[in-house]
């Protein structure tokens, strides 16, 4: 959430709980998820696949633009309390997660 609200792409990876955040991170098209690093302790990822996935997350124009775009409607959604905003900004997230 912090994230969303600054406008900084994220690069998920769930370790342990649900993957529901992962999922919505990837679907919103703020962030990425490798899906092949596992879950909980299924196989060690190493240093250089991290910084690959890094690397590609910082280089990647649309997500920092989505990024940038979804941390504007945070702020204007909790900058004036309405809950009318916030709903339409809920929404709006999930109507690009159906796209």
């Amino acid at each position: 959430m912090e994230a969303a609200r600054n406008g900084v792409p994220v690069l998920a990876w769930p370790t342990w709980g649900p993957k529901t955040n992962a999922e919505v991170v990837e679907k919103v098209g703020v962030g990425i998820w490798d899906r092949t690093w596992g879950w909980g302790n299924q196989r060690l990822v190493i240093e250089d696949e991290i910084q690959r996935k890094i690397s590609e997350l910082m280089k990647d124009g649309k997500l920092k633009i989505k990024a940038k775009m979804v941390g504007e409607e945070a702020r204007k959604a909790s900058g004036n309390g309405s809950k009318r905003t916030i709903i339409e900004t809920i929404a709006s997230l999930k109507q690009n997660m159906r796209n």
